[in-house]
């Protein structure tokens, strides 16, 4: 707050000593012989049009000084790529899938944690997940935002020797704040098959512009 109330006495102190000098060079003009215009009063008008275009542009300039300083407008590029580091099993109906190995996470829009994306930026976006079992087991999962099925991708094996994966992927607009997750959707008790070294199950998203 004393920042503020320095910078803005300095800017007010500047325009005044510009109205000092504009008033002192109007009342040293000359006035023309034979003239029946009121020059006082022509002088008086200009000043006051000059004080009046000066405080516009201060009030301007300190908006968009204010602006700058205090608003953060993300402008950065936003993408995460994610996988499953261990296997996952037992999974419920409407379990997350929470991705723990992070390959890329500009502007930390996927939380680990949770699981979720959370878009940090109005655009249109390119989502991606993949699924993995290994042996007599399956998995379906879906892309989910806000709540709201995008799409689906299994995985199922019949023999004890069956390695299969699946995927999906989607292309959609996103809006500041919307959530993005995958979750297991319509067989209970699922499993994943997915470690640190091969990582056949992943979630990744970029966007592509506005």
């Amino acid at each position: 707050m004393q920042m503020e109330i320095r910078y803005l006495s300095k800017e007010l102190l500047q325009q005044q000593n510009k109205m000092n000098k504009l008033t002192l060079l109007l009342s040293v003009t000359p006035k023309p012989e034979g003239s029946s215009l009121n020059i006082n009063s022509l002088q008086e008008n200009h000043l006051q049009e000059i004080a009046l275009n000066e405080s516009h542009l201060l009030a301007s300039n300190l908006q968009r000084k204010h602006s700058a300083r205090f608003i953060q407008v993300p402008n950065g590029n936003v993408a995460f790529s994610t996988y499953l580091s261990h296997p996952l099993n037992n999974i419920g109906l409407g379990q997350v899938i929470k991705y723990d190995g992070i390959l890329t996470n500009e502007m930390n829009a996927y939380n680990l944690h949770t699981g979720v994306f959370t878009c940090p930026r109005d655009g249109l976006y390119l989502i991606a997940f993949f699924t993995a079992v290994h042996g007599a087991s399956g998995n379906w999962l879906k892309l989910v935002v806000d709540d709201r099925s995008i799409n689906n991708a299994l995985s199922r094996g019949i023999n004890g020797d069956d390695d299969h994966q699946g995927g999906n992927v989607a292309i959609i607009r996103l809006t500041t704040g919307q959530s993005v997750w995958t979750e297991a959707h319509y067989h209970d008790d699922a499993n994943l098959t997915s470690t640190a070294e091969f990582r056949l199950v992943t979630f990744s998203g970029v966007r592509l512009g506005d």
